[in-house]
């Protein structure tokens, strides 16, 4: 009824009414227009000529429908799914033909070497697909490490303050002396001030003046005592609490400073330091 698309130039030599006939033996299929499939069939066959696998797969598919025993349009229809590279259609309708009770033996040898041609052109194309994608996979990988943001951010270095050294101590030690010496001098201030004594016949305005004096000068003595004290007290506080410890080798830490920033674009990777 039909020819294969391989041989286009040759007219098709069977009848419709044949398949009409075909039909008409079967009367329980009357969705089944033999005319209708043929028309279908051209419209394949333009279609093919022209380069349209799809559009004539569509054409065969509907003829197919129409005139379901016509082998040549399942033949024809394996053909073109397999120049789509639809490998899955392309066994399904070949093994389909080779079912149909008009296929010859000859015609069965040669739909199973097309079957093992199509099963080994389906292995290829899996196989290099495969090997597409891991290729694929391997150039995306690359992109997103090539466009990596990474953010290095160095560890903070902690600065401890309290240092005790030298000028500390030597500062702290002035002060406790000057304290010192203001307080014992402050006491003998106030023990030697002659003030509410009376004079008397052995107390005289003379000892009055001398221990007087004394008082004073102890007093001046206790005084600057004090102040120097109270200087190098202060002082020792702000050498060791504005001033960083040392680090566990006597050694001064370095100052804190920012860390490399690399800009980029894609993934962010953050990396302490």
């Amino acid at each position: 009824m039909f020819k294969t698309f391989t041989a286009l130039a040759i007219a098709l030599p069977l009848s419709w009414a044949m398949a009409s006939t075909a039909a008409a033996q079967k009367p329980a299929e009357e969705s089944l227009d033999p005319a209708a499939a043929k028309a279908h069939f051209g419209k394949a066959k333009e279609f093919y000529l022209a380069g349209n696998y799809k559009a004539a797969k569509t054409e065969l598919e509907e003829a197919q429908r129409l005139d379901p025993n016509a082998k040549e349009l399942v033949l024809n229809l394996a053909n073109v799914c397999e120049k789509l590279a639809s490998y899955d259609e392309a066994l399904k309708w070949f093994t389909f033909y080779k079912g149909l009770p008009s296929v010859t033996p000859e015609e069965q040898t040669k739909a199973d070497a097309s079957l093992r041609r199509i099963e080994g052109a389906k292995r290829t194309a899996d196989e290099d697909a495969a090997k597409r994608k891991a290729e694929e996979d391997a150039r995306h990988q690359a992109e997103l490490e090539k466009n990596k943001t990474v953010v290095v951010i160095e560890k903070p270095v902690v600065r401890k303050s309290g240092r005790v050294d030298a000028l500390t101590l030597g500062a702290a030690g002035i002060g406790v002396v000057g304290l010192g010496v203001g307080t014992i001098f402050g006491l003998k201030a106030l023990s030697d001030d002659p003030a509410g004594v009376k004079l008397t016949s052995s107390f005289t305005y003379t000892d009055y003046v001398a221990r007087h004096d004394k008082a004073s000068q102890s007093a001046t003595i206790s005084t600057v005592g004090f102040g120097i004290g109270l200087a190098a007290t202060v002082g020792a506080a702000i050498l060791y609490f504005a001033r960083p410890a040392h680090d566990e080798n006597g050694e001064e830490p370095p100052p804190a400073k920012a860390g490399d920033v690399n800009v980029g674009f894609g993934s962010l990777s953050v990396r302490f330091q």
